[in-house]
């Protein structure tokens, strides 16, 4: 993933908008957040990405027991 997101200029707003559009806010959930969620969410991923410590690989991570969760069917 690495490799193909290097092809990009992230200060292209363009470029960023083509991926943001085609990678996250193309998923059927994702279009219906409002203007303000998807804000708040650049605003946060902005603030993981300038943390040379954040764990992205942490965030991938999904060692919990399915049984030990509750959690509505997604509609």
């Amino acid at each position: 993933m690495g490799e193909y997101l290097d092809q990009f200029d992230p200060n292209n707003p363009k470029e960023l908008d083509d991926l943001l559009e085609k990678y996250f806010f193309n998923d059927g959930r994702v279009l219906r957040f409002t203007v303000d969620h998807k804000i708040e969410m650049i605003n946060v991923l902005i603030k993981a990405l300038n943390d040379k410590n954040f764990n992205f690989g942490a965030l991938l991570v999904n060692d919990e027991d399915p049984y030990d969760t509750f959690s509505l069917p997604y509609t």
